[in-house]
């Protein structure tokens, strides 16, 4: 397939999806509250061609979103055994002129460190741990080194099957856009711009691509 019908599928996906959420009568903005909500909405979106802007900068695809184990959680999927944990507050959605670069923004708070990498985490906004069984974390160094631990006899004791890399966000916001969107094509998208100017200067930044 090329570019451009990549493109025009995209679009055509996350006009589908506007239209499965708000019929014929898109809002100009629609706020999301309860987990139930926000898992619904962030499925929908997930089977789109969308875009997972992170609050520190660089994007992934969302493939999927999950109740997490750990208390009033949400797995965000987007693959290579790794998963985003997050703390919903809200989720956004917000209309521009073009439809195709309506957007969605998923705030966060609430997750506190887990004390693997040290209490002091004064300044940073997430860790990266190994959680090699549920609710066991470790530093993700064990992946690196790709063995749990040395056993009393000096052999190695194999990762887990269940191992995968966990990103614990304390806060921050999710920017979710179609691939087909303009602002997904500008330089400014994957330096986490979103998370760090309002809501307000965000949409006019969005809106007047």
């Amino acid at each position: 397939m090329s570019s451009e019908n990549f493109k025009i599928e995209s679009i055509n996906k996350w006009n589908r999806l506007l239209t499965t959420l708000f019929n014929d009568s898109i809002p100009e903005s629609m706020i999301w509250t309860t987990e139930s909500d926000i898992l619904t909405v962030l499925n929908l979106i997930s089977n789109c061609n969308n875009h997972m802007l992170l609050p520190n900068g660089g994007g992934m695809d969302l493939l999927s979103a999950s109740k997490g184990l750990e208390p009033f959680t949400v797995e965000l999927e987007n693959g290579r055994k790794t998963i985003d944990l997050i703390k919903p507050v809200s989720l956004k959605f917000f209309k521009t002129i073009k439809k195709e670069s309506c957007y969605f923004i998923l705030e966060t708070n609430g997750l506190v460190p887990s004390g693997i990498l040290g209490q002091n985490r004064q300044g940073h906004n997430r860790e990266e741990l190994a959680e090699y069984a549920p609710l066991k974390y470790s530093n993700r160094s064990i992946i690196d080194q790709g063995y749990l631990k040395i056993n009393e006899n000096g052999e190695e004791i194999p990762l887990p099957e269940y191992t995968r890399i966990v990103i614990r966000y304390f806060e921050g916001k999710f920017l979710f856009v179609t691939k087909g969107s303009p602002f997904n094509s500008s330089p400014d998208a994957y330096d986490g711009i979103h998370n760090k100017i309002s809501e307000s200067k965000l949409y006019e930044g969005i809106n007047s691509l």
